[in-house]
């Protein structure tokens, strides 16, 4: 397996591990929220409605939001299961018994705001896409590639 590299995020003065795979996104489905929603609430978006409650579009065809503040549950939640996979990558890689915090330990150390807090996990959440997405397009050049050669 390939060496993951880790971003972190200081708490209280503690650096922890930092990561959002595929098992973050199953554990948001889990808890019955889409993932586009989920990242709507760390965004603090809402969607914007008309009298019949149907989202409302855009002249290019993107659900029109209104921002409000992100959703202080889903930021907590979000970073505990970010955390929490950052342990597990690490016990995967070092094979070092993984730790593990809970929303409640996070509520009561942490010392970022959560506007802050929201940005940093946006961030770490649009990592999971970015490498999938590069991915994706390295295998279409080489597809390409291959096909003119």
């Amino acid at each position: 397996m390939k060496h993951i590299e880790l971003n972190d995020i200081e708490i209280s003065g503690e650096k922890y591990p930092l990561y959002c795979d595929m098992n973050v996104l199953e554990e948001i489905q889990s808890s019955g929220m889409s993932v586009n929603e989920f990242e709507r609430k760390i965004l603090g978006l809402e969607v914007i409605r008309d009298e019949a409650g149907a989202p409302k579009y855009n002249d290019k065809g993107a659900i029109l939001n209104k921002q409000k503040e992100p959703d202080i549950k889903t930021v907590m939640n979000a970073l505990m299961l970010m955390i929490n996979e950052g342990y597990k990558v690490q016990e995967f890689q070092s094979g070092a018994k993984a730790k593990s915090v809970t929303v409640n330990e996070l509520n009561m150390i942490n010392d970022v705001p959560y506007v802050v807090l929201a940005i940093k996990l946006h961030d770490e959440f649009n990592r999971c896409f970015d490498s999938k997405k590069n991915l994706n397009q390295q295998k279409a050049t080489q597809k390409k590639t291959k096909t003119t050669n």
